[in-house]
């Protein structure tokens, strides 16, 4: 039944309430009194309300489970759930058969999901005041309804994620509205437990928007597949050393990859093939040396360098782009190496047109000799 107004306190450790009334509204203040473990059966039920009083869990957790409406059990959809209150946790979690639409400002070292994606589990984050510490997935959607909701957060996988299949996966959908994180990351534990499923979907929009990462004091390694329109910048002015990594996933953005500062590194075969825009600035790096297949669809991808940035390509082959401008100015050449460019550190690349389709490198030898390149037309070195 109904609570009405008022305070309701978690008393003991164990300590459970139910909000059994599906369509009604709620001022009731939530207050944690006891420090508990998510483990435990401390936790928040909620069947389709809204909720505008406050959720007080500072420096102590909640877990706020949407059980599917009138049954006590996780079987079945979940309702939808509005909290228009200020939430304060040391760590939230939402278990989401349906969706937790968050309107309050919340406040967190750790977001946690623990939703389903083929039950409806989302969570909807609407206020740019947020202080999220860590945005962490497990099946769940994290669904962005504005600009820089999810402001402050590094991303992380859970060390029980569980994301191997299309019905049980995570996804950060920013929905069209521009987000800063710090970085993707896996925690170290489960860095080899998503190569089973090499294209299911991480962060994704299907209108146009940038996720700028900011970097870190340490470097961060990803198996996050990046999907729809989605252009990502990574802008670490603070921590110019930080590289972030994608290994392994397929992604197939149409947008940009833009490194402003710090180091972008694609290893393990992982590729961007349908991006037709990369664009270094500053003393940025782009580092694909190890790949054994370029990352870009052949001749495909337009160029930009800085001066000062430094490109790191495989030795192996040179990768075909489709246009190179330095400092904006077009290029002109079709062949570059460390000897023309001197932001190549390694390996080279070719620019391909009508006259260079016809030609392939054998493998052999500097790619800057004629007589090591085959076809009917020799490029022009």
């Amino acid at each position: 039944g109904g609570l009405g107004d008022g305070m309701v306190t978690f008393s003991s450790k164990n300590a459970k309430v139910t909000v059994d009334a599906e369509g009604a509204t709620f001022a009731n203040k939530f207050v944690m009194s006891v420090s508990g473990d998510l483990s435990t059966e401390q936790m928040l039920v909620m069947k389709g309300m809204t909720l505008t009083g406050e959720i007080d869990s500072t420096d102590k957790n909640i877990y706020i489970r949407h059980n599917p409406a009138n049954t006590g059990n996780d079987n079945g959809t979940g309702p939808t759930a509005t909290y228009t209150g200020a939430i304060t946790a040391s760590t939230l979690m939402f278990g989401t058969y349906g969706t937790a639409v968050l309107k309050g400002k919340v406040t967190a070292a750790k977001l946690r999901g623990n939703g389903v994606w083929s039950a409806g589990g989302t969570v909807e984050l609407w206020n740019p005041e947020n202080e999220i510490g860590t945005l962490e997935c497990s099946k769940e959607v994290y669904l962005c309804q504005g600009k820089n909701v999810a402001k402050g957060a590094s991303r992380t996988w859970s060390t029980y994620w569980t994301g191997d299949s299309n019905t049980k996966r995570g996804a950060l959908n920013l929905n069209g509205k521009d987000q800063e994180l710090s970085y993707l990351s896996h925690t170290k534990s489960n860095l080899s437990r998503p190569l089973a499923d090499r294209t299911s979907v991480m962060v994704m929009s299907d209108k146009d928007a940038t996720l700028t990462l900011t970097g870190a004091a340490e470097d961060a390694i990803t198996y996050d597949r990046i999907d729809g329109k989605v252009t990502v910048v990574l802008d670490s002015r603070e921590n110019m050393s930080f590289r972030q990594t994608f290994r392994r996933r397929y992604s197939n953005t149409t947008g940009a990859l833009v490194v402003s500062n710090g180091t972008l590194a694609v290893e393990e075969d992982a590729t961007f093939r349908n991006v037709t825009s990369v664009r270094l600035a500053n003393a940025s790096a782009l580092d694909i040396s190890t790949l054994g297949v370029s990352p870009f669809a052949e001749g495909a991808a337009d160029l930009d360098l800085s001066e000062g940035c430094s490109l790191y390509l495989p030795t192996a082959f040179p990768v075909s782009l489709k246009r190179l401008s330095v400092n904006g100015v077009p290029q002109t050449g079709r062949l570059y190496d460390g000897s023309t460019l001197p932001q190549i550190k390694s390996g080279s690349f070719r620019i391909l047109s009508e006259e260079t389709l016809s030609a392939s490198w054998n493998g052999s030898g500097s790619i800057r000799e004629p007589s090591n390149w085959e076809g009917d037309a020799t490029p022009d070195l």
